[in-house]
């Protein structure tokens, strides 16, 4: 996951909302607590663009439990999908020890 990604992070989902979209599909913006991030540089939250449903590989969870999601785009551009999803242990074991840049912020334990 990690080589197609533009980086990965562990994170709360905070809230999920749908926003409008001229496209067949719906979109929704799910955004995220940062607990750890790897390969990317991410603020305190994460704002995450995604289809709104899961046949449309959209993402889905519920608020206020821990993700870990590998994210693709820029700063304030960044989108994922279903295929991007992994468990917070199985995303640090891949990232490993100087294999991607780690950053906790202040405040938040590590899982």
């Amino acid at each position: 996951m990690l080589e197609s990604s533009d980086g990965a992070f562990i994170g709360v989902l905070q809230s999920k909302r749908d926003i409008p979209d001229p496209g067949l599909i719906g979109r929704s913006l799910f955004t995220y607590r940062v607990r750890d991030a790897f390969g990317a540089r991410l603020g305190e939250t994460v704002k995450i663009r995604t289809a709104d449903n899961s046949a449309s590989c959209g993402l889905y969870g519920r608020v206020g439990k821990k993700y870990a999601l590998g994210i693709y785009g820029k700063p304030g551009e960044w989108g994922s999908g279903l295929c991007s999803f992994m468990k917070p242990k199985a995303l640090r074991s891949v990232a490993g020890e100087g294999k991607a840049s780690k950053r906790s912020h202040p405040g938040c334990s590590a899982a």
